[in-house]
């Protein structure tokens, strides 16, 4: 599986797309496969207290958290409270973040989308950018924190150009392109 982390008592090896870094949340689902001394597979949820129950081990404050710190801690605890046991981990279903997207794009609005989303992500959910709207001088606010973000050096493959993730309850605002020229003809490109 894309997502699947191993983790046991030998070695800890993560494969896939999953960050290290990922903050789980009330309502992200993550899946357990126990082999050895327990068989068994099941997916639990982090809960509205923001714990995750397991019933070999008290209840752990996931909420917050990245999913590393919580591997760790379900590796600790695995050891401690169960016998020649490995468990493999994936993030089941997660939680859905709330994005508003609005300006210049085919249909503003507030969506749900997944959590890795990127901005260009959001922006094709919104049917995309209208002709009056610009790639430049997007401007994204998270946190009360304001960035402008340029599409256009993701687009043409500038080295070092960076999709920015989003986090709930972020604010994409295409702006207008403002006044334009256009030239007809002929032309060398230089460089």
């Amino acid at each position: 599986e894309k997502n699947q982390i191993f983790i046991s008592g030998r070695n800890t090896n993560v494969s896939g797309s999953v960050q290290e870094n990922y903050i789980l949340n009330v309502g992200d689902e993550l899946n357990f496969v126990f082999q050895g001394g327990r068989n068994e597979v099941f997916s639990q949820s982090i809960q509205r207290d923001g714990f995750l129950y397991l019933d070999f081990t008290s209840p752990i404050s996931a909420q917050g958290r990245t999913l590393g710190e919580i591997k760790k801690e379900i590796l600790s605890r695995v050891k401690i409270n169960l016998t020649e046991t490995d468990v493999y981990i994936s993030l089941g279903r997660l939680k859905q973040i709330s994005v508003t997207i609005t300006g210049e794009v085919n249909i503003p609005g507030t969506y749900e989308i997944d959590p890795f989303s990127t901005v260009m992500d959001a922006l094709l959910i919104a049917g995309g950018i209208k002709k009056s709207g610009t790639l430049r001088n997007i401007k994204l606010i998270d946190n009360n924190k304001s960035e402008n973000i340029d599409l256009y050096n993701f687009i043409f493959g500038v080295q070092g150009a960076k999709q920015q993730t989003l986090i709930n309850g972020s604010t994409i605002i295409v702006p207008n392109r403002g006044k334009t020229v256009a030239a007809v003809g002929a032309f060398n490109k230089v460089g």
